[in-house]
């Protein structure tokens, strides 16, 4: 009994037994696990991440701390989601309208 040492934070024992990947975040702001795509939060976007997961979710992790949930992507829902045009689109279909008009 001398040799078992007891644990005073006891919050350590709910990651330590979490499944654990390295992900690249893509310039979307997902990530690809298990052949699902989750969503990230954007500020990761070209990094590598620490995700661990367990049956409830799929954690963010940064200097073995949680900071944020990857939420599943539903392809369902994305298939409907409108897109708002990317402004480097738009100029430069502004230059073509000004060269034809030229």
């Amino acid at each position: 009994m001398e040799s078992v040492k007891f644990l005073e934070d006891t919050s350590i024992l709910d990651t330590i037994f979490l499944k654990r990947e390295e992900r690249k975040v893509k310039a979307d702001s997902t990530i690809t696990l298990n052949k699902k795509l989750y969503e990230v939060p954007s500020r990761y976007i070209g990094t590598s991440i620490d995700i661990r997961m367990d049956d409830q979710g799929v954690y963010v992790f940064e200097d073995d701390k949680r900071v944020a949930e990857a939420t599943l992507v539903s392809m369902k829902d994305n298939a409907h989601l409108k897109r708002v045009r990317s402004p480097f689109s738009l100029t430069q279909e502004k230059v073509k309208e000004d060269q034809d008009h030229v």
